[in-house]
């Protein structure tokens, strides 16, 4: 919002705020909450981090092979594919998700295993076995 207050006139932002003119100069006063402070710590971190490492522009400009780029889709009753992408040449492998053991037999438990197929552990197992292959 402060970012458009040199497009736009103190009035106009006021409004769109619900607030009067002076309540528009108080609100861009205040102290920042705690979340906004946390979220621009992350965001700070992880300019660092992207700022340090080249490979962020290689991935995103697909020159440099051997960039895999992993998805999930989920059908009816629970049914899972999973897919791997190169982003080069974008060859696209299937991954095989079956039904855990137990599925349909067990209650969930919670936090335990996702026995559908295409929780973190099974799929993992697929990659790792698509690779192998």
């Amino acid at each position: 919002m402060l970012a458009e207050k040199s497009n736009y006139s103190v009035s106009r932002m006021a409004r769109l705020l619900g607030v009067s003119r002076s309540g528009f100069y108080a609100w861009c006063k205040r102290a920042p909450s705690k979340r906004a402070v946390r979220a621009e710590r992350i965001e700070a971190k992880i300019g660092w981090f992207h700022g340090e490492s080249d490979e962020v522009d290689e991935v995103d400009d697909r020159v440099v092979p051997d960039h895999w780029e992993g998805d999930l889709i989920i059908g009816l009753n629970k049914s899972a594919i999973g897919t791997l992408v190169e982003r080069t040449t974008r060859y696209t492998m299937l991954l095989h998700l079956p039904p855990m053991e137990g599925h349909g037999t067990i209650a969930p438990a919670k936090n335990g295993p996702p026995l559908a197929g295409h929780g973190a552990r099974a799929v993992n197992d697929a990659i790792a076995t698509q690779f192998a292959a």
